[in-house]
């Protein structure tokens, strides 16, 4: 079976920086994901469309096919008073409320005197990804998954 869209697809893992410096990897098991849905970064799901149970091979993903550029322009201050009695830490994510009422999720990545420098950066935005891939299962998508 090819994997389609609407297919529940199972494959192992790894995923390596330019350096070839390991991010992650699938050693607890799988990754399952529907295709065709936008649940995996754009370049690896339309790599791993028509692929079949067995298929081995290396992906490599542009930043634009990934996590995007990295934007400065969404690294910003916040007073540290609008965190309440309890400051975050550098590495924390916090949400921070966006206009239509919503949140995003942001990094604390500094900590200076009264002010906390967030990024609201994916962590892997600015990166061309290599995901080491082996296709393990395919399925169609059962009723309500």
């Amino acid at each position: 079976m090819q994997i389609a869209q609407d297919h529940i697809v199972g494959f192992n893992y790894t995923l390596k920086d330019d350096s070839g410096t390991v991010i992650d990897s699938s050693k607890d098991g799988p990754l399952e994901y529907r295709h065709g849905r936008g649940k995996l970064v754009r370049g690896l799901e339309r790599e791993l469309d028509g692929k079949s149970v067995g298929w081995k091979g290396s992906v490599r993903v542009s930043k634009a096919d990934g996590y995007g550029e990295y934007e400065p322009r969404m690294v910003f201050g916040v007073p540290l008073a609008k965190f309440g009695k309890k400051a975050p830490a550098i590495g924390d994510l916090v949400g921070v409320p966006n206009p239509q009422g919503g949140q995003f999720q942001a990094r604390v990545i500094r900590k200076s005197g009264d002010e906390v420098t967030l990024d609201a950066n994916h962590p892997l935005a600015g990166m061309e990804l290599t995901w080491d891939v082996e296709v393990v299962s395919v399925r169609p998508a059962g009723p309500g998954e």
